[in-house]
């Protein structure tokens, strides 16, 4: 994890960037409305990523953060969901 992350004023910026944009971008992709949790960075810091640029940063929720970082920066899936987060299952209640 980048020391970034650790700084105060990445604390306030990320504050800051959740409150002008409240709602996971992926989840209004989806037609839901899930409040956002983590300020991702589109472009990843190891990637050259300019990490004080809200051009390159998404509101995500819990899940998306998740899945998204096991997927791009280990190169992992998760058994049951989609490269989006999005749980593969029809039937499970996450998706009434």
């Amino acid at each position: 994890m980048s020391r970034l992350y650790n700084l105060q004023a990445w604390r306030r910026c990320s504050r800051t960037y959740l409150r002008a944009y409240p709602l996971c971008d992926l989840c209004e992709a989806e037609g839901k409305r899930r409040i956002a949790t983590q300020v991702d960075h589109i472009i990843a810091l190891k990637d050259g990523d300019d990490s004080w640029s809200w051009e390159n940063m998404q509101p995500l929720c819990a899940r998306h953060y998740v899945t998204k970082t096991l997927i791009t920066e280990q190169g992992k899936l998760l058994k049951g969901v989609a490269v989006d987060g999005t749980p593969l299952d029809p039937q499970r209640w996450w998706n009434h």
